[in-house]
């Protein structure tokens, strides 16, 4: 199984510009990551590419990163993967569809517990787990050799919030700490705005800085 060669593509989606990743490898075989809503730009990606896209792949529960789950869960018969931690975040996901204007939802209740694996196989590729709470109980990123998908963890120039429910600062600089081990050339894709790079982030952004990561 491979982590070489997988490219990422960004789909921002959704009225808080969520990044909906879709990474494929050269062979055909695709993730999706956060789907927060139908995306046609993204499907047409798919078909002109001829990918067979086979797991959907969350950083974390909140409402602007899955609203869509269902329904590309069904759309692509796949399984969802994301952290146990999910369970303690049912009611505030609820509560947040109606706060930020989505319709009526509920959290999907089949999945797999990434936070239970060291790596998610997809066809002949794969993706590393890094579980990150901080922003969220449940945060996760998702690794290849060139790339980190960090969700609401690390963004361009700041990190996620860490006043909303089951948040801490504390497990965010922890969470930050897991990537000191990688190479300033590591490209960064975050939950929401543009990506960056591991070297950047670490000349300019504070948060980053203070943590050591």
């Amino acid at each position: 199984m491979k982590t070489e060669n997988l490219k990422c593509l960004a789909f921002p989606s959704g009225p808080l510009e969520t990044n909906t990743y879709l990474v494929h490898s050269e062979a055909g075989d695709a993730a999706i990551v956060d789907p927060v809503e139908l995306n046609s730009a993204l499907f047409t990606k798919i078909n002109e590419l001829k990918l067979i896209v086979r797991a959907l792949l969350i950083t974390h529960t909140h409402v602007d990163h899955i609203y869509s789950i269902s329904e590309y869960a069904s759309k692509f018969n796949v399984p969802v993967y994301m952290h146990s931690a999910a369970e303690k975040m049912r009611d505030f996901y609820t509560e947040s569809c109606e706060m930020l204007g989505f319709g009526s939802n509920t959290m999907p209740k089949e999945y797999f517990a990434c936070d239970r694996l060291e790596t998610i196989q997809f066809g002949q590729s794969k993706l590393s787990v890094i579980t990150s709470p901080g922003h969220s109980p449940c945060g996760i990123m998702y690794m290849a050799d060139d790339f980190i998908i960090t969700g609401d963890t690390l963004f361009k120039g700041s990190i996620g919030r860490y006043d909303l429910h089951l948040a801490s600062l504390p497990l965010l600089y922890q969470s930050l700490k897991k990537l000191a081990p990688f190479q300033d050339d590591v490209k960064i894709y975050p939950g929401h705005g543009p990506s960056t790079t591991l070297g950047y982030e670490r000349k300019t952004n504070h948060f980053l800085q203070a943590c050591k990561g």
